[in-house]
């Protein structure tokens, strides 16, 4: 699946659940690409152009899916935000502060409305409730922030020729 079909193709006998996979990943990547051909040809001509010449179906799912994604998310922002729920950004899989004026069972099927009107995408919000807490060893320390060095050497080559 990551970088194509060259993988599968090295395969002297795939079994059946790799097959039925890979048929399937086929199938889903075909109805993506027919929800805007256009602009699949797009993507496949800019990878074209950047030497990337496979994967293009599967390369144009995850473009799709991660544009979607990133709708749904703005739709959730300006629902909690406009309503006045929430005072920062909001999305999923972060905390929601504990003195937020968020009724769950009333606000997530509203937004979940709001994001099958826009976009027409049926979604169920669920609250995931955080029983446990997290608890830091009392040794922890001080985080130091990694960081990478660069080096000017490499000028040094080119004076050379």
């Amino acid at each position: 699946m990551n970088g194509g079909s060259s993988n599968f193709d090295k395969l002297k006998e795939p079994n059946l659940f790799i097959s039925a996979f890979k048929d399937e990943c086929n199938t889903i990547w075909r109805a993506l690409i027919a929800l805007d051909p256009v602009r699949y040809e797009e993507c496949k001509t800019a990878r074209i152009k950047g030497g990337k010449n496979y994967n293009h179906e599967g390369s144009f799912a995850n473009k799709l899916l991660c544009d979607m994604e990133n709708q749904i998310l703005a739709i959730i922002v300006n629902f909690f935000k406009s309503a006045g729920l929430v005072s920062d950004t909001c999305v999923l899989g972060a905390m929601i502060p504990k003195d937020s004026k968020i009724n769950f069972s009333i606000h997530l099927p509203e937004c979940s409305a709001v994001i099958k009107s826009a976009l027409g995408i049926d979604i169920v919000l669920k609250e995931k409730p955080m029983a446990e807490g997290l608890e830091l060893p009392t040794d922890i320390g001080e985080y130091i922030e990694p960081r990478i060095e660069y080096y000017n050497d490499h000028n040094q080559f080119a004076e050379r020729r």
